[in-house]
């Protein structure tokens, strides 16, 4: 546990941080870490909010369901009364400890998840920053609907739980299109061997389009055999890594593949002023480092409104869900705890080490 800041009990909000640090969330939650912390020390720096610092505990659970909730119980009964709890990371974690924090009245914002099954509406107080599944899977659909039409397309899908719902949610929305007679949709083991097998049956069954469903692990080594069998098939995937991620991936694979995922910051024009600041200070600035700064913003928005003897939740819960809060990737907007402007799915290329959006 790290705690940054230390100062007076009594003038500080204290605001715990889950993270899932291992495995393929590992670079995830050190960026969305290391957005949070530039957006706390510079609030600190300006005097902090309402005259009252903001102190910054960090907690791992490690996507496991039983750390998770007794992190949470030990988070709702501590006698530093946090003011609010940034996280969890899995979708598990997410939902074995939403109601903790919901009956103890507590402000909880998840910065990351896509699953339909964590809702703006979860709780009073609770606030999801990324969009869901639905508008990841709608932009692959709207793309390869008009790009591909008449073409033959097949789903592969990995069987986790959130790449399941994507896969699922596609064949959902291509029912009625054109695509929905022919459309294959199955699932697949992974393995660390070659996925020469599935390609091979793809081409037999002469197969214009892949989706794949799956980590990039996996992706990266259907890619390989797909080149290695001259595949001829366009491949998709959805992913909500970064593009230096992506790359780093792929890298050795020359072969072509687009991916739904969220847009660049990079390119967002009012995200500039964030992104050379985060340069001046040395941050390599990630979609995930611009996601954890924009969930402190959100709630040093809320925090802001409080009024001596009001209650924290009662007055952050209803601030946000009727207010919109100025961030620096764009103004949000909660309506009753529903998300008005989730992030923008956009159509990437990927070929090498060339990385350009189509859509």
């Amino acid at each position: 546990m790290l705690t940054l800041f230390a100062t007076n009990a009594n003038a500080t909000y204290n605001i715990a941080l889950v993270l899932s640090d291992n495995g393929e969330n590992q670079r995830t939650a050190e960026e969305l870490k290391q957005g949070l912390e530039f957006a706390i020390n510079e609030v600190n720096s300006n005097g902090g909010v309402n005259g009252q610092e903001l102190k910054l505990r960090i907690f791992e659970d490690y996507c496991d369901v039983n750390k998770a909730i007794t992190i949470a119980n030990n988070i709702t009964n501590s006698d530093k009364k946090y003011s609010a709890v940034i996280g969890h990371l899995c979708l598990d974690t997410i939902q074995s400890t939403s109601d903790i924090y919901n009956n103890a009245k507590l402000i909880n914002i998840v910065p990351i998840s896509i699953s339909q099954e964590v809702k703006n509406t979860h709780y009073k107080g609770f606030f999801k920053l990324s969009g869901d599944i639905d508008f990841k899977s709608q932009s692959f659909v709207d793309y390869v609907t008009k790009n591909h039409e008449g073409k033959k397309l097949a789903i592969l899908c990995d069987g986790a739980t959130n790449n399941h719902h994507i896969a699922l949610d596609i064949k959902e929305k291509l029912a009625g299109t054109n695509f929905s007679k022919d459309t294959i949709y199955a699932n697949y083991i992974p393995h660390d061997e070659s996925y020469d097998k599935i390609i091979s049956q793809l081409q037999d069954m002469k197969v214009d389009i892949v989706y794949l469903a799956g980590e990039l692990s996996d992706i990266r080594r259907i890619l390989i055999s797909a080149e290695d069998k001259e595949a001829s098939f366009d491949i998709y995937a959805s992913s909500t890594s970064s593009k230096k991620e992506l790359i780093s991936a792929l890298e050795d694979t020359n072969q072509e593949i687009k991916f739904t995922t969220p847009q660049d910051y990079n390119n967002n024009p009012k995200t500039a002023p964030l992104i050379s600041k985060l340069r001046i200070a040395g941050i390599d600035f990630t979609n995930n480092v611009i996601l954890g700064y924009t969930s402190a913003e959100i709630l040093i928005d809320g925090l802001k409104e409080i009024q001596p003897k009001e209650k924290v939740y009662e007055k952050i819960a209803s601030y946000l869900s009727k207010n919109e809060v100025q961030t620096s990737i764009d103004n949000i907007s909660f309506n009753q705890g529903n998300l008005i402007n989730p992030n923008d799915y956009r159509v990437f290329s990927l070929k090498g080490h060339e990385y350009t959006q189509v859509k």
